[in-house]
């Protein structure tokens, strides 16, 4: 199954890239095209792990191509003009009869003063040329009489339900046609390389600000993190100063301010004018103490990295930290690194176009995508942090490279819960932290956490690989063992079964040829309540679900029993004898698709129709994907479909039928 994956990632990797190629040369002076044919194999895989998930009944090579290149155009153009969101148009908000707002980015027209209210109307217009007039915020008003500043200024902001109903007739007056804006202070201000002297002359360093009523600075935005409050919702927008002596600080937006974060990218530079000034003293996640609050006087410019670069107005480098690093005690000091690290110190791995192995991993990555081996699983280790828990789980994942252990945070640990050992995983949006001594050595650590975006994708339970005739990698069953394969798909005939029992703590195998000598309820022993968040069966004495560290409470459901070594008398599995033609296996698995029943329903079948269900399986064509669990040649199953019969077999079955 991986290996389809696997292939299929870097097929569809490659012919994306030829695609956006062949784009370029349709437009030889535009270096934009060529820049968008290098296409991340992060992007790729993820992208292609959601659309299999999507569609589980299968998909073809075209459209998942086809599907890929325009959610690719659309990523790039997002990322080339500077933001990770999708802005709306300004046609969007005349058409909208609903009160909704928008993401937008548009560019001063005009602007004129209501002197009456201490505010200008500005005439904005976007992309697609469409016009509108926004009534202003009276903190703003300084800025704009401010000789020719707004002059075909770009704006970002959250723009409010229009207050009127235009009409497009060109004999109505203007005010009729053109939408209104109310006043919005959810709005960012862009400067562009042209305006160094401005930021020179406006803005400062956090050291040299000689008052609270003065705190103009110019800061670089490192990290964006969200918060859950039983009252609020606040994120904080980490931020760096230009001096390398200097502590970052924090910027917290709350509640409808918080829309303003979508508009904010790692490494862009922002110019904060007369923020609130909070001395939090200091804390953990942020040692300077310094909390600044965006209010009713603050504004915000913003100028992306590429622009702050041009204009020479991004930090400089933290000298002190590169000469820190030449004194780590760690086998992977003289490691060469697979990209060059940013101004903190970081290497963001977003746009790195190769696979990333676990032997590339580094201390301070951001956005790691990894795929791998589930080679070991741990139980919620919860820790405690100024009374509050916070849920974390381990993995130990396995590539060619190396074997690497992984932390995931609460809901990104939730979402391993249903994890086992030896499927395989795609983990997206991974960090690796900083050196942190550890006895006498330096170590760094792999985490995940919804806060930085991680997600996880079960490789192996994607349907969509087995389903899809053109993903699809089946294998003879004798060389998936002679290669000792721990993870691969066969088409195979299901011939027998077997129940595996214990009595007095010895195995005892009831087989599919002996099913009328059968004295026993197959689901007395095959069939249990488990915790719903794990799957993991457990016995009427658990109170708590040991794995996930919760009460069960009602959080339960039926399963099948997978295979286990526990000899107790009321514990036993379900085992197929699948045959390909090339050899034969045992595998366990896949009992409710194959039976087509749950769990709960099959236990209440009487004794004869459990077995006669089991039974009639016998003869039936299968696609399976398997992974091997060193139990002695029994393999689980982890994902089964039906073959399809082919048009010649239907053609000879309804000729039977017709005779």
């Amino acid at each position: 199954m991986t290996k389809a994956f696997e292939k299929l990632v870097l097929e569809t990797q490659t012919s994306l890239h030829q695609l956006f190629l062949k784009k370029a040369d349709k437009n030889p002076n535009s270096t934009v095209m060529i820049q968008s044919a290098n296409i991340p194999w992060s992007w790729v895989a993820i992208h292609v792990a959601k659309m299999l998930i999507e569609y589980p009944t299968g998909l073809t090579n075209v459209v998942l191509l086809a599907m890929l290149e325009v959610q690719w155009e659309k990523a790039f153009l997002r990322k080339f003009k500077g933001f990770d969101s999708d802005f709306g148009t300004i046609q969007a908000v005349y058409d909208s009869i609903s009160a909704e707002t928008f993401l937008l980015e548009t560019t001063v027209v005009d602007w004129e003063p209501i002197p009456a209210a201490n505010t200008f109307r500005l005439t904005v217009t976007d992309d697609q040329i469409r016009q509108m007039d926004l009534m202003m915020h009276p903190k703003f008003t300084s800025w704009i009489s401010n000789n020719n500043f707004f002059k075909n200024r770009k704006l970002r902001m959250i723009c409010p339900p229009k207050a009127n109903m235009p009409v497009q007739d060109p004999n109505l007056p203007r005010r009729s046609r053109i939408a209104l804006i109310p006043p919005t202070d959810l709005l960012l201000i862009m400067l562009t390389q042209s305006d160094k002297a401005f930021v020179e002359g406006h803005f400062t360093k956090i050291k040299d600000v000689h008052s609270l009523s003065d705190y103009n600075v110019w800061l670089k935005i490192i990290h964006v993190e969200e918060h859950k409050h039983e009252r609020k919702k606040k994120t904080d927008i980490y931020l760096a100063d230009m001096s390398s002596d200097t502590l970052p600080v924090i910027l917290t937006l709350f509640d409808e301010q918080i829309q303003l974060a979508s508009i904010f990218r790692r490494n862009d530079y922002m110019g904060l004018y007369r923020p609130q000034y909070v001395n939090a003293g200091p804390q953990p996640m942020n040692p300077s103490g310094i909390v600044l609050h965006y209010s009713n006087d603050t504004v915000i410019f913003l100028m992306p990295e590429s622009e702050a670069q041009a204009a020479g107005l991004a930090k400089t480098n933290l000298s002190s930290y590169i000469q820190s690093q030449g004194t780590i005690n760690s086998s992977n000091s003289t490691k060469k690194e697979i990209l060059q690290r940013d101004e903190e110190g970081f290497m963001d791995c977003s746009n790195y176009i190769p696979r990333i192995y676990v032997s590339d991993l580094v201390h301070c990555m951001l956005n790691v995508t990894l795929l791998g081996k589930v080679v070991g699983l741990a139980k919620n280790n919860p820790f405690y942090k100024d009374g509050k828990r916070m849920d974390r789980y381990a993995l130990r994942i396995a590539d060619t490279t190396g074997i690497m252990d992984i932390t995931l945070w609460e809901e990104a640990g939730h979402d391993s819960r249903k994890l086992r050992v030896g499927q395989y995983v795609l983990l997206e949006q991974l960090t690796t932290s900083d050196m942190q001594l550890n006895g006498l050595q330096k170590v760094w650590y792999v985490n995940g956490s919804v806060i930085c975006g991680t997600k996880v994708y079960n490789i192996s339970t994607i349907t969509s690989l087995l389903t899809s005739s053109s993903f699809r990698m089946p294998m003879p069953l004798w060389h998936a063992k002679e290669a000792k394969s721990d993870h691969f798909q066969i088409e195979a005939t299901i011939v027998g079964w077997e129940l595996h029992t214990f009595i007095n703590r010895q195995k005892v195998i009831h087989d599919s040829n002996q099913s009328q000598d059968l004295d026993t309820m197959p689901t007395q022993c095959i069939v249990s309540a488990a915790h719903t968040t794990c799957l993991l069966p457990l016995s009427s004495s658990i109170l708590e679900c040991e794995f996930c560290g919760y009460p069960v409470n009602n959080e339960t459901i039926h399963v099948f029993r997978p295979r286990s070594s526990d000899a107790s008398e009321d514990k036993g599995w379900i085992e197929w004898v699948l045959d390909d033609g090339t050899s034969t296996c045992h595998a366990f698995g896949g009992e409710e698709t194959l039976l087509n029943i749950t769990a709960y329903n099959y236990s209440k079948l009487t004794q004869k129709t459990q077995i006669h269900m089991l039974n009639d399986l016998i003869g039936m064509s299968v696609l399976c994907s398997l992974t091997d669990t060193n139990s002695s040649g029994c393999y689980r199953i982890e994902q089964v479909a039906f073959v399809e019969p082919t048009l010649k077999e239907c053609e000879d079955l309804l000729e039977k039928v017709s005779k």
